[in-house]
């Protein structure tokens, strides 16, 4: 079997380790070791797992093993897996079972996480350490960069373009060709009918830029 780890023990770890045991329980693939996590103590129980240590102990792991990052913030998962330079960590794409999507027509990097319910639909591109969470759905032609955290019932329609780093919260919806830039946050329910550039926060129907 594969082991396999999670970066991050949180209540997304967690639901992450929930879609391994899913997984195993349709077929036994993976070897769950435990999760590594710089803000708990090593050791530390978390249900029926324990946390291993943080980057530390993930640099120096002696042999092969298959991570997860389960965080909710794009920026973190992004500094996190700067800080990772172990050879031996491979990043997996993990994906549930209980989705639709048709692989030989996708591109897809490495270290997504795409969740129960899912929808991807046509020539979808895909980057790395995406987090697509229940029931999202990419309409035709979209494609999506890296570093990405899309919430529960995203909808994104077609032909449209997602950098780097976005954070899209709840039952938000993007309509068709928008290009979003790097580094913003869509609001939960908010629906989005122009393109957007960088590093702003956008909430509302239709959405607009809110200012801090």
């Amino acid at each position: 079997m594969e082991k396999i780890a999670i970066y991050g023990c949180g209540g997304l770890g967690r639901e992450i380790f929930q879609m391994i045991e899913h997984i195993n329980y349709v077929n036994k693939v993976y070897q769950f070791i435990g999760y590594f996590d710089d803000n708990i103590h090593k050791d530390t129980k978390v249900e029926k797992n324990k946390v291993i240590g943080g980057i530390k102990e993930l640099n120096s792991y002696g042999e092969k093993l298959s991570l997860l990052i389960a965080v909710g913030d794009p920026l973190h998962i992004q500094q996190i897996h700067l800080k990772i330079k172990n050879p031996y960590i491979n990043y997996l794409n993990l994906i549930h079972p209980d989705i639709r999507i048709d692989k030989s027509d996708h591109q897809i990097g490495a270290g997504n996480i795409i969740t129960f319910g899912c929808f991807f639909t046509t020539n979808i591109k895909i980057g790395s350490f995406n987090i697509f969470n229940t029931n999202v759905t990419l309409g035709h032609d979209v494609i999506v960069g890296s570093y990405n955290v899309l919430q529960p019932n995203v909808q994104v329609s077609g032909n449209v373009e997602i950098g780097n780093s976005n954070y899209l919260g709840v039952n938000s919806c993007i309509l068709q060709k928008i290009i979003i830039g790097d580094g913003n946050k869509i609001g939960a329910g908010s629906i989005l009918m122009k393109n957007i550039t960088d590093n702003n926060t956008y909430f509302g129907n239709p959405a607009i830029k809110i200012n801090f």
